[in-house]
């Protein structure tokens, strides 16, 4: 006599409900946890990708004056927080021209990035000297370039 087998249900390998759940939450938390810190990441790698772009900018002019033998002027707006860049002739000087071209355009710095100029423009001449200036960027973090 044969007996049969009940009939098993066999299970596959799988996850319940609750465990995804509890997977979920835990990367909730971490996510939460972790969020401050990317937060001020960004806020530091904007405060230095405007300083960088800033200091570029200063190069050149600083390579224009040369190449050209001319004096470019490098313009401070802290009010609006610009910073643009113009060519000096030399039989007025107390009136700049507007340059054309892509470096035209005056430059924004970031509204959450403060900016300080010790003096509203630098020169820079063709013999590689430019006048003496102090530039401050400081972000919402209070880190200062």
């Amino acid at each position: 006599m044969r007996y049969l087998k009940p009939y098993t249900y066999r299970s596959k390998a799988s996850f319940t409900l609750i465990e995804l759940l509890l997977v979920v939450t835990i990367m909730a938390v971490i996510a939460g946890m972790s969020l401050p810190a990317f937060k001020g990441t960004y806020n530091r790698l904007k405060l230095e990708n405007t300083a960088l772009n800033l200091l570029s900018f200063t190069r050149y002019a600083r390579e224009r004056a040369i190449v050209e033998s001319a004096i470019y002027r490098l313009n401070f707006d802290t009010d609006k927080k610009t910073y643009s860049l113009t060519l000096v002739d030399l039989e007025t000087p107390e009136e700049p021209k507007q340059l054309s071209g892509r470096y035209a355009k005056a430059f924004k710095i970031p509204a959450d990035i403060s900016f300080e100029s010790s003096v509203g423009f630098i020169n820079f001449y063709p013999n590689a000297d430019c006048d003496e200036a102090s530039i401050v960027l400081t972000n919402s973090d209070g880190l200062r370039y």
